[in-house]
């Protein structure tokens, strides 16, 4: 039987994790990958104006804060509600 001392089994037992869990967080931030924050999906109540996120390409849209339906055709993008908010401060 192999004998090892209760120290280098304490140490074994807890560099095996350590390194995986850095080697996962190595090969998850070294990799060319686009951020996947694309605004393309970000939508705006139009009644509470909150900011949500909507992957479902649908006509009809709950908002999950204030849960009312919206519209897909009149819900504003973040690149429309910029443009609206610049054309405001111009004016």
């Amino acid at each position: 039987m192999i004998e090892i001392s209760v120290s280098w089994a304490v140490a074994v037992f807890l560099s095996v994790p350590i390194t995986l869990v850095l080697g996962v967080w190595i090969f998850y931030n070294c990799r060319d990958e686009e951020p996947t924050d694309n605004t393309e999906f970000l939508t705006r109540c139009q009644y509470c104006g909150h900011m949500f996120f909507n992957y479902r390409r649908s006509e009809i849209i709950v908002c999950p804060l204030c849960k009312s339906y919206l519209s897909a055709d009149l819900t504003d993008k973040q690149g429309d509600h910029q443009k609206d908010a610049t054309q405001i401060h111009k004016q």
